[in-house]
């Protein structure tokens, strides 16, 4: 980066990627990890958020998503998360989406007025959908 912090790190062999390889947001945190083989993402990979959360992981074959993949949020809830063949998007996949739910709480200050205070719950819905 032009910051001077390290973009990218792994192994180069006949000019291709092999093996393990991470890249770094300009702030030194992990962007993502990789695994290679003759130039094609293999196995596990991880995306990150800017902030370090983890954003996707799942399973590569011949450098296409093949597999169960799970999105997340930036504060880290599970978003989505379905089965890959070829890089498409198979079966069911199931989305999580925040219900808020407000619940009014009372609370009694020093002249026996009342004060209202918001507090937010969130719950999860799911919703399956079959692509």
């Amino acid at each position: 980066h032009t910051n001077g912090q390290l973009r990218e790190a792994g192994e180069f062999k006949d000019g291709q990627r092999q093996g393990h390889w991470t890249s770094y947001y300009e702030n030194g945190l992990r962007a993502s990890e990789s695994h290679w083989d003759k130039g094609l993402e293999q196995g596990i990979r991880t995306e990150c958020y800017a902030n370090g959360q983890i954003a996707a992981q799942g399973n590569m074959k011949e450098g296409q998503r093949d597999g169960w993949w799970i999105y997340y949020s930036e504060d880290g809830a599970k978003l989505r998360e379905g089965n890959c063949e070829n890089g498409a998007e198979t079966g069911d996949w199931r989305e999580y989406q925040p219900i808020l739910r407000k619940q009014i709480c009372q609370q009694e200050i020093n002249d026996n007025c009342q004060e209202l205070e918001v507090q937010e719950q969130v719950q999860i819905k799911t919703i399956v959908h079959t692509r």
